[in-house]
């Protein structure tokens, strides 16, 4: 989810817009990063906007957006962190996920915000 390459979560968030559509949780810009996902298990495949993803991914995995704020301007700390990120969000068709799925998504931004998410 860390990964700077194409189809990474941090990647992508390079190409988003923070307080647009996503608007801002408390007060922190958010954007929304799109993935999508192994309907058996809640792996993510990759992360992408539609017109980026290859047709058979877009085809045959369902797909998933993480709602995720940054810590920018007076709320940064003069500390360099390596991701001013936090996921605050997971939204996905309810009907199309399988329980599995739905834990290990939970999972998965639980962890990452342990890891690598800024303190609220």
């Amino acid at each position: 989810m860390i990964s700077w390459t194409e189809g990474g979560m941090v990647s992508e968030l390079g190409t988003e817009s923070f307080g647009g559509n996503a608007g801002y949780w408390e007060s922190f810009p958010c954007a929304g990063v799109r993935f999508y996902y192994d309907r058996g298990t809640g792996e993510i495949v990759t992360f992408g906007n539609f017109q980026n993803v290859r047709r058979q991914i877009r085809e045959n995995f369902p797909e998933g957006i993480f709602k995720v704020a940054i810590l920018m301007g007076s709320k940064k700390p003069r500390v360099k962190r390596d991701l001013d990120y936090r996921i605050i969000e997971i939204y996905y068709e309810s009907a199309q996920i399988l329980d599995v799925s739905r834990q290990v998504l939970e999972k998965s931004m639980e962890e990452f915000n342990e890891r690598y998410g800024f303190d609220i």
